[in-house]
């Protein structure tokens, strides 16, 4: 699912950054978790797992694990579970690696939550590439799902400027958001 050589630069990133220190449960999930009856789920490409442990405090019930291939804590081959969601993860797969990454996860749930930026992001990589190797529009990431088999329960897709202190200017912010079950 991803290549020696870029593993190994998203591990430098990783141990170097704030990169993947995302724990705010997103509002969609929490919904989703709610509503149905969600034993087990993996927070794929869970960077350095602090959502993990919000989750695991908020829903001590659920079997709750993470996979994360720079991170040596959570490179961990993938088991079967209710849901496998994502945040700001599957932009950052290398084009060629995408489909059968989706695939593997088709295999491993029958849920999927994927939060996906489709704009450029703020950090570029070592080599000169965005760190957001696929940036396609919402009707490209449906189109892999329901190709996959997947019903899409809910999507969204969101698009406003903010201002980056980093940068030092107004950057492009476009989320698109997409629940989806195995048909």
């Amino acid at each position: 699912m991803i290549s020696k050589e870029y593993q190994e630069v998203l591990s430098l990133i990783h141990s170097g950054t704030k990169f993947g220190k995302r724990s705010k449960i997103p509002e969609y999930l929490k919904k989703f978790i709610s509503k149905n009856y969600i034993r087990s789920m993996i927070d794929f490409g869970c960077g350095k797992g602090q959502l993990i442990d919000v989750l695991k405090h908020n829903y001590p019930t659920i079997d709750i694990m993470g996979y994360d291939p720079c991170n040596p804590q959570f490179n961990v081959p993938l088991k079967k579970v209710d849901l496998i969601f994502s945040t700001d993860v599957l932009e950052h797969i290398e084009p060629h690696h995408l489909d059968k990454t989706l695939q593997e996860i088709k295999e491993h749930s029958d849920y999927v939550y994927h939060l996906i930026s489709c704009a450029p992001a703020k950090l570029i990589l070592p080599d000169g590439r965005n760190a957001h190797l696929i940036q396609q529009e919402p009707e490209w990431w449906k189109q892999k799902h329901l190709d996959l088999g997947y019903e899409i329960i809910k999507e969204e897709y969101r698009s406003f400027s903010k201002h980056s202190k980093q940068l030092g200017r107004s950057i492009p912010v476009k989320n698109y958001f997409i629940m989806a079950k195995l048909t």
